[in-house]
């Protein structure tokens, strides 16, 4: 969950080791296949390409004899997940013919990637659209990009615009597509008429599931085992 953090991941192989570990399934509990994935390799020594530091220093790197593998991105190509954010949406709705439902996640810096990453939203809410009985007025799914604050405003101006339009024509519904809670998404949309779901995804059987699944497939692919 540290975003790669080099001290988090050798405390916790130190501990593995310590219990009789010698091959450690990394999963990197992002969005996106590629989010850190390129850090997190790198601290682990599973390759010497070095990351992008925007100036700082290389991260230090794990000192262990263990054989390492990695999965990460969970809302990529994933039911399990779009079964989640379809629960998180009917724990809210009340009248789905007037309801206009946003995805809102993180997203990113780089423009391209913050697409790629909407695209993976939209792909969720054309899911809910097919797989559920209500009939929802629209589903969207949007990115707020906090951690960049000129791309962060406009972004969420234009949430917000969509929060007015939607709570004057019916209700705005948010979903916090995030991992745990809602952020600061109170704080971003202060003054505005919505319902949100402020759960995010952790607390939910399926996420339980999809660790399951990538642990599985990593064993099998990576280390051979059954």
């Amino acid at each position: 969950y540290g975003m790669a953090d080099p001290w988090t991941l050798a405390e916790a192989v130190e501990k593995l080791e310590k219990e009789g570990a010698r091959k450690i399934v990394v999963a990197r509990m992002y969005s996106l296949a590629d989010q850190f994935k390129g850090k997190t390799d790198y601290i682990l020594g599973l390759t010497d390409t070095e990351p992008k530091t925007r100036g700082g220093p290389l991260p230090p790197r794990v000192r262990s004899s263990a054989i390492f593998a990695t999965f990460g991105g969970y809302e990529e190509n994933n039911s399990l997940i779009c079964e989640i954010l379809k629960d998180r949406v009917l724990e809210i709705s009340q009248n789905p013919e007037k309801e206009t439902v946003l995805l809102i996640a993180h997203g990113a810096r780089d423009d391209k990637r913050d697409k790629r990453w909407k695209d993976v939203l939209q792909k969720h809410a054309d899911y809910i659209k097919k797989n559920s009985q209500a009939s929802f007025k629209d589903i969207r799914g949007l990115t707020v990009r906090e951690d960049w604050p000129k791309k962060h405003k406009k972004a969420v101006d234009e949430i917000r615009d969509l929060i007015e339009d939607a709570s004057t024509h019916g209700q705005a519904l948010i979903i916090s597509n995030r991992l745990y809670g809602s952020g600061r998404y109170d704080e971003f949309f202060e003054g505005l008429d919505y319902e949100m779901n402020r759960k995010g995804l952790a607390l939910h059987a399926n996420m339980t599931r999809w660790l399951e699944e990538g642990i599985r497939k990593t064993l099998q692919n990576e280390f051979s085992l059954p």
